[in-house]
């Protein structure tokens, strides 16, 4: 199968197309500098380079693939993940990316669409049921 994958670079694309590749599929990787696109090619795939706002070009780029994969995010350290602000890029990929890759998908004939979400897992602080009941009140 032709899948186009966006943030293959990141942290989970690292792992998805080596995987991708290794079960045989034929795959192309969003890489937005030389660097990155060298990263692509060590992990088997080819690297395109794509504005993923510009929906035309977005749209030229999916052409022929089977599957789109979006896994483009920008997630902001923890340390400023407070501010809304930080997330402004983020936000951007999931609303407008996010839509010129589908239109694109449906447009070109792709079968499959995968979009990543996120989740923040906290550590559990060994809280028993106990704990949690209310204290009697004290006369």
């Amino acid at each position: 199968m032709k899948v186009f994958v966006t943030g293959g670079t990141g942290v989970v694309g690292t792992r998805a197309v080596p995987a991708l590749v290794g079960a045989g599929h034929d795959v192309t990787a969003v890489a937005r500098s030389e660097a990155k696109a060298a990263l692509v090619r060590s992990m088997g795939a080819v690297p395109v380079t794509v504005d993923l706002f510009d929906a035309g070009a977005v749209g030229a780029a999916v052409e022929g693939h089977e599957a789109v994969l979006h896994l483009a995010t920008n997630i902001p350290p923890m340390a400023r993940a407070a501010r809304s602000k930080a997330w402004v890029i983020n936000e951007r990929l999931r609303r407008e990316a996010s839509n010129h890759l589908v239109d694109a998908a449906l447009a070109t004939g792709a079968t499959r669409y995968v979009q990543e979400s996120i989740c923040f897992p906290y550590l559990d602080q060994g809280v028993s049921e106990r704990s949690c009941r209310p204290r009697p009140r004290r006369s």
